[in-house]
Formats: C-alpha cells, sequence, structure tokens
C-alpha cells in the first residue's frame, strides 16, 4: 500500500513518472468544439482529454504561448506580466486529468498555506454550490452543474485547479503590478517584464466565476465592499476574506509567479511513502528474538511530474524561477521522519548509518529508507501468554519533505518575498500506518473479604463484607466490568450490583502499572436474605448491619481506588461509622478495612 502526499489525507496520484504524450496543439476554431457541460466527461475519456483540456482553457479564457511569445491561444492576459501558460505546460495538464478524484480537502489546505485562512471542505462545498447557482451561465458553473462532482465532492486535480482557479480575481493583477518593480528591485532581483514580448490576448474577456458572482450579488469590485461583505459573514463573508487574503498574496507574488501557477507545480510534485510491511510485534527477548526482527522498512520517493522548460524562456514569469530540474526523481529532498504518540510508545526510528540526523536527503532515485523498530515486550511474563491476549495498536509515520533544494528557486522565492514557505511545507508530508501487536493480559479478577469491627457493642456481630468483579479494557483503552458487593451477618445476606469503570495507567513501555477504578452501584434497593434471625438481629439489620451496608456502599461510589496492576497487587477502601441509637448500638465504633486484591483473569 502506497500514501501519497495531501496533508495527512491519502492522496490519489498515479504512479508517479507517467508519462504524457506531447500534445498537438490548441482546436483550429475561435469557439471550443466541445462545451462546458462536456468537460467532465471528455476529461476522463483518454481519447479526447488533450483536446478537452485545449477546450477547458479556451473557456476559462487562459492563454498559452511558447517560451519565445508565440501566442498558440488567446486569454485574459493583456501583457507578458499577466498570467498565461506554456504550451510545455499542457502535457502535465493533461495528465492530472487523467488521475483519480479526491475530495476538497487539498484545495482547503492549499488556500489555507497561501492564504492563512481557514476554508473546510463543507465550506468550500457550500461556496461553489451557491456561486453555480447564482451565476448559472458561467464556464465552471454549467461544467460542475451538468455533472455533479457527488457527495462528498471528488475532484480530479485538474479540476480541483479549475476549482481554485474560478476564485482568482480577474482585474487584480494590474493593481499588484504597480509594486512590484521597486519591491523586487529592492531584493535585488532583475526588473519582471522586458517589453520585447507581444503578448495580448482577446480583446473582450470575461471575469471568473468569483468576480462575476461578486459583482451580481454586491456591486462594483472593491476592496470596501470586501471589507462589508466580510462583516456579514455566511458564504459571501468567506469569499470576500479569502479574495482579502489572496489578493495580498498575489500582490507580494505578483513579480515572480503567481498562484495559478504556483499550485500547478505544487500539484505535480508526487511523495509517496510505503513499507514493506503493515504490522509488526514488540520483539521477544526472551526467546533470543532482536529489535531487527521487527523491523518495518518504510521508503519515502520524491518525485517531479511537471516538465522542464527550454533553456531560453524569453517571456513571461517563469523566466525569473530558475531551473527546474527534469522530470522524474528528485535528488536531495529533505526529510524528516516523526512517530505519533502510539508508535512512540511501541518504538522508534533507526535512520540509515551514513545519515543518522533528524533530517536526511533522497537519493538519486529520489527515494530514503528508515526503519521503524519495535521495543522489547513488556513485562517479560508477557510474552509466554498465548495467541488469545496480543494486542494490537495502530499508529502512523509521519515524513514531512523540503523540495526547496531540489526545485530550483521555485519555494526559495516564495519564502523571501511572502510568510508562505512554512504553510507550503506543510502540504509535503507523508503518513504509513503501522500496527504494533504485544501481549498484554486485559482482564483481571478484583476480589476483597473483610470483617467490620464492632467496638462497644454489647451483642456479638459477625459480620463480613466480601466483593467479586472482573473487568478488562475496551477497545478504547478504557476499564469496564462489574462486580458484587456482599454484606454476611449472623442470619443475614445483602447484596448489591456494581459497574466497575476507570482507567489503567501505563508507562513508557506501554505496560499497565496501575488501575484507577471507580465502583458504580446499580440503582435500586439492595437484595436482603433473612434466615431464623432473632428479634435481635432483627434490631441489628435495622439500626446498625442497613446503615452500615449503605455506609459501604456510599464510599465505594465516591472513592476512587488505585491498585497496582501486578498480581496480587492491593489496595484498601476504609469505612467508620458511629451508631448513635439507640440501645444496644448506641456509641457502637463500627470500623471496616476492605482490602482488594487483584489477579489476571487468565481464563478465556
Amino acid at each position: 500500500m502506497i500514501m501519497t502526499v495531501g496533508l495527512l489525507v491519502v492522496g490519489g496520484c498515479t504512479e508517479a513518472g507517467t508519462s504524457v504524450e506531447a500534445v498537438t496543439g490548441p482546436p483550429a476554431g475561435p469557439e471550443p468544439a466541445i462545451p462546458p457541460e462536456d468537460l467532465r466527461n471528455r476529461l476522463t475519456d483518454p481519447e479526447t482529454r488533450e483536446e478537452a483540456v485545449w477546450a477547458l482553457l479556451s473557456h476559462l479564457d487562459i492563454g498559452v504561448y511558447t517560451a519565445a511569445g508565440e501566442q498558440l491561444l488567446p486569454g485574459r492576459e493583456r501583457s507578458e506580466d499577466d498570467f498565461y501558460l506554456y504550451d510545455f505546460e499542457i502535457p502535465i495538464l493533461v495528465r492530472m486529468a487523467g488521475e483519480p478524484p479526491r475530495t476538497l480537502d487539498h484545495l482547503s489546505a492549499f488556500l489555507r498555506a497561501v492564504s492563512g485562512m481557514e476554508l473546510g471542505v463543507d465550506a468550500l462545498e457550500d461556496l461553489y454550490t451557491e456561486m453555480f447557482r447564482v451565476v448559472p451561465d458561467d464556464p465552471v458553473s454549467r461544467m460542475f452543474t451538468a455533472d455533479p462532482p457527488g457527495e462528498p465532492w471528488q475532484v480530479t486535480p485538474l479540476e480541483e485547479w479549475v476549482l481554485f482557479w474560478s476564485l482568482l480575481p480577474s482585474e487584480d493583477q494590474e493593481a499588484a503590478r504597480s509594486s512590484t518593480p521597486v519591491f523586487m528591485g529592492a531584493l535585488g532581483f532583475p526588473p519582471m517584464a522586458t517589453g520585447h514580448c507581444d503578448v495580448t490576448g482577446k480583446e473582450e474577456a470575461d471575469g471568473g466565476l468569483a468576480d462575476k458572482y461578486l459583482e451580481t450579488v454586491g456591486g462594483e469590485i472593491t476592496k470596501a465592499l470586501y471589507e462589508t461583505l466580510k462583516e456579514r459573514g455566511g458564504v459571501l463573508g468567506d469569499l470576500a476574506e479569502l479574495r482579502l487574503a489572496l489578493g495580498e498574496a498575489v500582490g507580494a507574488l505578483g513579480g515572480i509567479f503567481d498562484a495559478a501557477r504556483m499550485k500547478l507545480i505544487v500539484d505535480n510534485i508526487d511523495l509517496t511513502i510505503d513499507a514493506d510491511r503493515g504490522s509488526t510485534h514488540r520483539y521477544h527477548d526472551t526467546a533470543g528474538e532482536t529489535a531487527a526482527d521487527s523491523a518495518v522498512e518504510v521508503t519515502v520517493r520524491a518525485y517531479w511530474n511537471g516538465p522542464q522548460p527550454p533553456d531560453e524562456v524569453e517571456c513571461g514569469r517563469l523566466k525569473l524561477m530558475g531551473d527546474f530540474p527534469p522530470p522524474g526523481p528528485l535528488k536531495d529532498v529533505g526529510v524528516r521522519f516523526l512517530l505519533d504518540d502510539t508508535l512512540t510508545k511501541h518504538g522508534y526510528i533507526r535512520r540509515r548509518s551514513d545519515q543518522n540526523t533528524a533530517r536526511q536527503l533522497t537519493g538519486p532515485d529520489g527515494k530514503l529508507g528508515v526503519w521503524f523498530e519495535a521495543k522489547a515486550e513488556r513485562p517479560p511474563e508477557a510474552q509466554r501468554l498465548g495467541e488469545q491476549w496480543i494486542h494490537r495498536q495502530t499508529g502512523r509515520i509521519r515524513a514531512e519533505f523540503d523540495v526547496g533544494g531540489s526545485m530550483g528557486e521555485f519555494f526559495n522565492l516564495a519564502a523571501v518575498v511572502v510568510d508562505i514557505g512554512g504553510d507550503l511545507i506543510d502540504l509535503f508530508v507523508v503518513e504509513y500506518p503501522v500496527t504494533v501487536e504485544y501481549h498484554m493480559i486485559d482482564r483481571w479478577v478484583i476480589e476483597a473479604a473483610s470483617p467490620v469491627e464492632a467496638i462497644g457493642a454489647e451483642v456479638p456481630l459477625e459480620t463480613m463484607v466480601r466483593f467479586l468483579g472482573r473487568f478488562e479494557f475496551d477497545d478504547e483503552g478504557r476499564i469496564v466490568g462489574e462486580g458484587r458487593l456482599v454484606y454476611e451477618s449472623r442470619c443475614l445476606s445483602v447484596s448489591k450490583d456494581v459497574d466497575i469503570t476507570g482507567c489503567a495507567v501505563f508507562d513508557d513501555e506501554g505496560v499497565p502499572t496501575a488501575f484507577r477504578l471507580d465502583f458504580v452501584p446499580r440503582s435500586g434497593d439492595p437484595q436482603v436474605e433473612f434466615s431464623g434471625c432473632s428479634v435481635e438481629d432483627t434490631m441489628a439489620w435495622i439500626f446498625f448491619d442497613g446503615p452500615m451496608f449503605s455506609g459501604i456502599e456510599y464510599v465505594m461510589g465516591e472513592t476512587t481506588l488505585e491498585i497496582p496492576a501486578e498480581e496480587f497487587g492491593q489496595a484498601s477502601l476504609p469505612v467508620e461509622a458511629i451508631s448513635p441509637e439507640p440501645a444496644p448500638f448506641q456509641g457502637v465504633d463500627a470500623r471496616l478495612d476492605l482490602v482488594f486484591t487483584v489477579v489476571p483473569d487468565l481464563e478465556r
């Protein structure tokens, strides 16, 4: 089983390195032959996928140019500073269209990284649904309403990119660029535009979905409108707050790259994690086993699925981004492995001897391997138990990737220009589940038998208090069980059923060291049985035994008893009572030291 990148969410990527044939070019006519209503269906068909990608870009008014600035498809762009795609980027869109669909968790994570705003999956679905309703003629609305994405939504990486694109401001790049040359010059970067590339898109192009929606419900789009709608809350407030945050990010990033291309690149870095097995058993050192016998080999792989731009990109934003690596394995990606609390309790990470540091690097094949090794099973006596005593806990190995050193200047510039470098790294996280098996006694017998000491009684009292119960651990590690409290005198027996709850205290090895037990007497009167009682015995029940039993029941119900989790572990529960009246029980001092003992319940 291979786990793929996605902010702790199992991703749906094709195998890294899937090749895509070079595209042939845009459609010949001015209007795309595939209407928006058919796009999702045509994008899933390998025979029509390339044509559908070009049609999609045409509907979205996204221009496509060669590295030298030759226009292949006109879009919304007005200069080389605006966003457009290069022809060598088209194959990655085709590949993304053929990948398995996934939920909007990935989009939510990316929006958080670039804007700092938390928009969950449900909020995103509500936002898009509302925009589709208000602006039904927009190509994105037609694309997703004609072929709904399911419940919850499932979209391919390309469709996710389209949804992200539909949120971006259409005209804010003009304002964003105004301060860019001064800002970039202060950082020592060359100016963005040289003016020698003739980048001119369509004479008339519609705004994006979010722009149309805001204009429909709010009027002219201004920062003041965003502020007003933000205060209103709801779907409108979410969109306004997101647009404000994206505007700041796009404004800072405008001279180097844009959010749309940033997401395109992020989505084409494949990070996977796999292991040679999904479970292990804490090793039995009493049988001569070692940690190596429990080892799970974990391997991560980093792969760049995007294109390598030509040596000379004469126009547009990519010329400032340094050299991209060639498609294939990513070498020297930093990786840091972490264990969650569950696996930390049961084992540790063993690194390669030549990279025994917290941060390690992938090799030329883009791979890096480590081992999760379980600890010895404790206590040693548990190693003799049979299969019926095996417990299982599943934890996760987390791998955090630092891809900056392998991706040219892309992520380094992101960190310099705007404070999203750390948030982007959050996107490059993969996890793998590992189940650890171990023997543990999880069923115990608890019992007690102590006499009641009656000091000052004029009549002899022969009273014994007993308790017998059993408890075990439930699926969440809590203690559950039941028992019976019995009070026995010369001619009577009083009993009450009791529920046992609580928790166990574990040491660093995961071995229980103590039980913290709560006794919960069940509702209702106790069961009382008389046999040949005299008048004095009846009086003793009314004025001594009955109150004494009630006192024991009360103290048990109000006390948390802590008992060592070992065979014949003991703890006492003291109960004291004084009978005020009448004679012959007046002033009788009753004392009980109820000693509880626990032993393993080895009967299955």
